[in-house]
């Protein structure tokens, strides 16, 4: 099963789901069980990308709710010709990524991955636009404005492999593909392009 990113001349973000036509990238996460425009902002941030991506996806049939429309969406690119049903299609989309025995990235996978997306490697450089504090004492390890250096890096490296550390969950929809709730860590720094927007690592 493959997922590819890519993003356009227009700054419209799209997925190709094993290699079909590209689809934007907001109907995946829609099929995933966060329908609504102001969840996909919540979880991803407001920027002008995902602004473009939002009004690419139209909603096309009132009928469906817009989980169960991008789920359709997907599994209408994975099996043209085919009736489609909502329980077809999540069933479809859980068994490409969500099956173990399936879909299983092992441990160096994992590893790999995790490394790549670790908030360590991707905070390195960036100028904090909120206080990062101790959440046992409250004493504050990096103030808002300070950029992310090695040396401030040594000092939150040991609280960002935490799991109680700048935490958010996010709870699906149950149409979605994930049926549980989903914890992700996020901070806040300022973009590097547009240095007064404040962006979610």
């Amino acid at each position: 099963a493959w997922l590819e990113f890519e993003t356009d001349a227009k700054n419209i973000s799209y997925v190709r789901v094993d290699r079909t036509r590209k689809l934007p990238l907001s109907v995946l996460v829609r099929a995933l069980g966060f329908g609504s425009d102001s969840e996909i902002k919540e979880i991803f941030g407001d920027s002008d990308t995902l602004d473009l991506t939002l009004d690419k996806d139209v909603h096309k049939n009132p009928a469906d709710s817009r989980v169960a429309e991008a789920l359709k969406d997907i599994y209408d690119r994975l099996r043209p010709g085919e009736p489609k049903t909502t329980d077809s299609s999540r069933s479809l989309l859980v068994s490409r990524f969500f099956d173990p025995r399936r879909y299983d990235l092992a441990a160096v996978g994992r590893y790999k991955v995790n490394k790549k997306l670790s908030l360590k490697n991707r905070l390195l450089g960036y100028t904090l636009a909120e206080t990062l504090a101790d959440p046992d004492t409250g004493e504050v390890l990096a103030a808002k404005g300070t950029v992310v250096n090695n040396e401030v890096m040594d000092v939150l490296k040991d609280y960002l492999d935490r799991d109680d550390f700048k935490t958010v969950t996010y709870t699906p929809s149950d149409e979605g593909a994930i049926p549980e709730p989903v914890t992700v860590q996020e901070i806040k720094v300022f973009s590097r392009e547009i240095p007064d927007r404040e962006i979610k690592l």
